[in-house]
């Protein structure tokens, strides 16, 4: 972020970052892949088990309590869930209710703020309907306010 001048331009922002969706039946294949390239150590949370995952896979800056979000599964808590499912099935971008943010969980001061999401459609993959994008879809792209 600091490269873009994010930070200085647009200081109400915490994160960026990206989300993938997996459904159940690709979790391991997805956990091998993870680890075996990037980090041995990453796990989805929180653990359980759920009919579809959107744990957050990049973050920038990769610092302090925002390198603690890295796994978070975005799609286990409801109020982020919402905004998912309607960024997904809209086609639009979309803002969230007010959540308690990860990295506020991670320090020792609650922070509260906004996510939102766009989301991102597997390449050559139709998108026109909620269905199609349901299908198509491939993760988010999400900004921490």
């Amino acid at each position: 972020m600091e490269d873009l001048g994010i930070g200085a331009s647009y200081p109400g922002i915490q994160a960026i970052g990206y989300a993938q969706a997996i459904d159940r039946a690709r979790k391991a294949d997805f956990l091998q892949a993870i680890r075996s390239s990037d980090d041995t150590l990453y796990q989805i949370r929180p653990d359980g088990d759920r009919v579809a995952y959107t744990p957050v896979v990049q973050i920038a800056p990769f610092e302090g309590a925002n390198a603690k979000v890295l796994g978070y599964d975005m799609y286990s808590e409801p109020t982020r869930r919402a905004a998912l499912e309607q960024a997904r099935d809209s086609g639009d971008a979309a803002l969230s209710a007010k959540v308690v943010l990860v990295q506020g969980i991670a320090s020792v001061r609650e922070q509260t703020g906004t996510l939102m999401y766009v989301q991102v459609y597997h390449r050559g993959m139709l998108h026109r309907t909620p269905q199609e994008r349901r299908f198509a879809l491939q993760g988010y792209v999400y900004g921490a306010f």
